[in-house]
């Protein structure tokens, strides 16, 4: 391990996937940071579902992470099951059910499909996190930057970076004209408990995730995980229409109660196959997700020079229908951490975050763009609504 003694203090705003990234591939360099997070505990909030790691992210993670990191396989969320991972999307109209591509281990496509709690556990192996640190504000100067905290504390270093996702709030004061914007698509999330004869049966069609297009609909299912004695899992599901009034800052779904909200997916059931249909029938009303999802994205803006920069979501925010935003995230954190190595001795630190920030940008832009076609290619003739 390299000797920095010397580097850069690093404060990083957010211990989410790319905030911890980033301090894995500091801790590989021997540099010094902290790290600091809203939530009260590591297990105080649910880190979503499932997420793909996808092969050029797992060459990073062996290039750039430190060689105490645990076998990551263990995050896969069929880990231990002897399942092959497999997903596919199909059209899906009422009387058709056609396969239109398919990824897997088997086909070639060297990916993880991981457990967020798990991956997020796993990249915080030996980083220590202060929790219950609620950002307030940072106050920058010629020597360093301090970070301020809602309980009163204060820490101090050579530069910040936030990482504390699409709601940032280091975002909020370095730009704060920049914020992320709706797009014209309502979600509904959906999560049940399926015993084996059922989700073996819908586990046929892809045994991590199935995404279907039908008319204005598109949607998709995911295996969370599975029990070790192999007779129930945990599935959720995202259940997408193309509706322009979903760009109002007040949509019906915000204020819709569960029945509301699993009525209207009911409704909509007879445009899918029902082999598509089935989980999401088979889903109580308890099983929808409440505060419900709103989809929206954001393009990474020109920061201005100093001691901040941002990283991940709070960069950048995308749809979740390419697969990309967790990836994108992390690799942030990763070259942001190379850059201060290769060019923190012979430039300043804002030169550095200028240069992370230059290569970071096209980059991400793409792949907003691409997650933000993901979410329309198949919504785009007709339009569904409330009443519809």
């Amino acid at each position: 391990m390299a000797d920095n003694s010397n580097s850069p203090h690093v404060l990083i705003i957010g211990a989410g996937l790319a905030g911890l990234a980033l301090a894995q591939s500091l801790r590989a360099r021997n540099y010094t940071f902290q790290v600091f997070d809203r939530d009260v505990s590591e297990d105080n909030r649910s880190q979503g579902w499932c997420i793909t790691l996808h092969g050029d992210l797992l060459d990073s993670f062996a290039r750039y992470f430190p060689s105490d990191m645990p076998d990551l396989n263990m995050v896969d969320h069929l880990y231990g099951t002897g399942i092959e991972t497999s997903s596919a999307v199909y059209h899906a109209s009422r009387n058709l059910l056609k396969e239109l591509v398919r990824f897997g281990t088997k086909l070639g496509n060297r990916q993880i499909r991981a457990n967020r709690g798990k991956l997020r556990s796993w990249l915080m192996s030996n980083i220590s996190v202060q929790w219950d640190k609620q950002f307030v504000r940072y106050e920058e100067d010629a020597s360093g930057v301090t970070a301020y905290f809602q309980d009163g504390s204060q820490f101090r270093g050579d530069i910040i970076v936030g990482a504390d996702g699409i709601h940032s709030g280091v975002r909020a004061q370095l730009v704060p004209e920049i914020q992320p914007g709706f797009l014209p698509m309502g979600v509904i999330c959906g999560e049940l408990e399926a015993p084996k004869e059922q989700y073996e049966r819908w586990m046929q069609l892809g045994t991590s995730w199935v995404s279907a297009f039908s008319a204005d609909l598109r949607v998709t299912y995911l295996v969370s995980s599975i029990t070790e004695d192999g007779k129930k899992a945990k599935l959720y599901w995202l259940f997408g229409w193309q509706d322009e009034d979903a760009l109002k800052e007040e949509f019906w779904t915000t204020k819709a109660s569960r029945e509301e909200m699993h009525q209207f997916v009911l409704s909509q059931l007879p445009k899918l196959h029902p082999q598509i249909a089935e989980p999401f029938e088979a889903t109580p009303v308890e099983g929808m997700v409440l505060p419900p999802l709103r989809l929206c994205d954001m393009l990474p803006a020109v920061l201005p020079a100093g001691r901040v920069s941002l990283i991940g979501d709070a960069a950048h925010s995308m749809t979740p229908f390419r697969g990309q935003g967790g990836n994108v995230a992390m690799a942030d954190g990763m070259s942001l951490a190379r850059l201060l190595n290769e060019k923190g001795a012979n430039q300043s630190l804002s030169d550095v975050l200028r240069l992370y920030e230059e290569e970071m940008r096209p980059q991400a832009m793409a792949a907003v763009l691409e997650s933000r076609g993901g979410a329309y290619e198949a919504n785009a003739q007709t339009t569904t609504t409330k009443a519809s």
